[in-house]
């Protein structure tokens, strides 16, 4: 099945590059959770100040907490908007959007096909404007 954007909604319909972006950042959730987890194991690490290169202090600042905390709060602040979004949906249909944009699978058999794709309208909708993206 292809992608289209459900245009039967009018307050919901987004523009198509910001659909994409909508529709990327909501597949995408299954990595961002991954990859939170794996940098919260990595917290207590110490991390070499020169990482096996020559650092040039004028030019940049090195940090590596900073950096785990920058990277640990961005991917936070996203799964935390994605999350939002998905409770603007239903309690019935979060399962079956959940499925469909983590798992890539099918949203199920207990509703028609054109309801599936008006909850997955204002899902992404709410995931464009909850991200910044539209």
């Amino acid at each position: 099945m292809r992608d289209y954007q459900y245009k039967k909604i009018k307050e919901y319909i987004l523009p198509e590059a910001v659909y994409r972006q909508a529709l990327w950042a909501a597949r995408d959730m299954g990595r961002l959770m991954e990859k939170l987890a794996e940098a919260r194991g990595r917290l207590g690490e110490t991390v070499p100040s020169n990482m096996g290169y020559k650092h040039n202090r004028r030019l940049s600042r090195s940090d590596p907490t900073y950096d785990q905390a920058r990277e640990m709060i961005n991917l936070a602040l996203r799964i935390e908007g994605i999350e939002r979004a998905l409770d603007t949906v239903p309690a019935d249909f979060r399962k079956g959007i959940r499925k469909k944009f983590m798992y890539d699978e099918d949203y199920g058999n207990e509703y028609e096909e054109t309801i599936w794709k008006r909850w997955q309208q204002v899902f992404l909708y709410n995931v464009a404007i909850n991200l910044g993206i539209y």
